[in-house]
């Protein structure tokens, strides 16, 4: 993955008709979360998607909360939303042949999300390019 491409996914939408984005945006302005805090600190292969990925340690997810609170706005917005449970994970190279063994990071890599974002994927030659369409403040709801 290059370094502009590097992301945590929150909700997968998939492939939207147009006219619904005006719902994304609702959904992604409605909202309120704090900015949350990820310590990736360890290196995982997923041999089905055929991924490597970094992930936190195990036990409580961070972003467990606003994952499942980004679903309830879409669902709300009437909008299609995953039924697969969240993880945590930023992609770093996919397409992985072979077998890897597990890595950690030491010290862990901190992450601080202040802001979330609606995000489109697109092929190009050199490979798929993500480019933003709107973002949204995380700030203390309290």
């Amino acid at each position: 993955m290059r370094p502009d491409n590097l992301h945590l996914t929150l909700a997968f939408l998939g492939s939207l008709p147009e006219e619904r984005l005006d719902a994304v945006h609702a959904a992604g302005a409605a909202l309120r979360a704090a900015p949350v805090r990820l310590e990736l600190a360890r290196v995982e292969h997923w041999p089905r998607p055929r991924l490597l990925c970094a992930l936190p340690a195990p036990g409580p997810d961070p972003l467990a909360g606003l994952a499942t609170a980004l679903r309830e706005q879409l669902t709300t917005h009437r909008l299609p939303v995953e039924t697969r449970p969240f993880r945590s994970h930023v992609t770093l190279v996919r397409k992985v042949s072979g077998t890897w063994s597990g890595a950690t990071f030491d010290p862990p890599l901190t992450w601080v999300g202040k802001r979330f974002a609606l995000v489109v994927s697109e092929s190009t030659r050199e490979g798929v390019r993500y480019r933003e369409l709107a973002g949204w403040p995380l700030r203390d709801v309290g």
